[in-house]
């Protein structure tokens, strides 16, 4: 998981300077950011308003630092979503861990409408997939920083990745989300958390993932 990790981060870092030279393009970024959010408005299922209902396995895993599992649990459940509110829910596998639960929201950080240092990649080859790096100002308090992917024609988001350098209580925070086409929306495939923190036993790595599965339009 550390490598993972690591590996997100060097992405990142290795990007970085092209943030500052990127800012001459901030026009034609802002002209993308703002289709997103338009798309997101509209199109991201879970804000979309539309009936539909899912499946989502959770797993949850504390590892030492040699990657040993100390921890593992697992929980499945089957949502029904109504006029963009939860409307009712069915176990299929209950959560052993306090830890392992459902996020309050399916909502997505919306990072694009916040004030960045955006660039686009150096390497952007004008292709289908669009990636776009955000880089927090100097005068900024902590927020995360990363780097997300959209498709060009569309404005679907494909991939966002955030990472939070500061984050009170961890040595390391992370999030990644990844979202496909479906019908006329696009959907949440896999969002992982990967972190580690300080104990009296020493450091603990953990991570969420959560697998969504089987969506379906139309009501219960």
């Amino acid at each position: 998981m550390r490598a993972k990790i690591s590996c997100f981060l060097m992405v990142a870092f290795i990007c970085g300077p092209a943030f500052a030279a990127g800012r001459g393009d901030s026009t034609v970024i802002r002209y993308y950011l703002k289709n997103l959010d338009s798309a997101y408005a509209k199109s991201y299922i879970f804000a979309s308003g539309t009936a539909f209902s899912f499946k989502i396995r959770i797993i949850y895993e504390e590892t030492s630092y040699r990657g040993t599992i100390n921890k593992a649990d697992t929980a499945a459940m089957e949502l029904y979503f109504s006029a963009g509110k939860r409307d009712s829910l069915e176990i299929i596998d209950s959560a052993q861990d306090e830890k392992n639960i459902i996020p309050d929201s399916f909502a997505v950080p919306p990072v694009w409408r916040h004030q960045y240092d955006y660039s686009f990649y150096p390497n952007d080859t004008g292709a289908g997939i669009l990636a776009i790096g955000f880089d927090r100002q100097s005068n900024a308090e902590n927020p995360p920083v990363g780097f997300l992917t959209m498709d060009r024609d569309t404005y679907y988001l494909k991939s966002l990745f955030l990472s939070f350098p500061e984050k009170e209580g961890y040595r390391q925070y992370s999030r990644t989300y990844h979202f496909e086409r479906f019908d006329d929306y696009y959907i949440p495939t896999i969002w992982e958390i990967d972190g580690s923190m300080n104990t009296f036993t020493g450091i603990k790595y953990f991570k969420q993932i959560l697998e969504f599965k089987e969506f379906k339009l139309g009501d219960k």
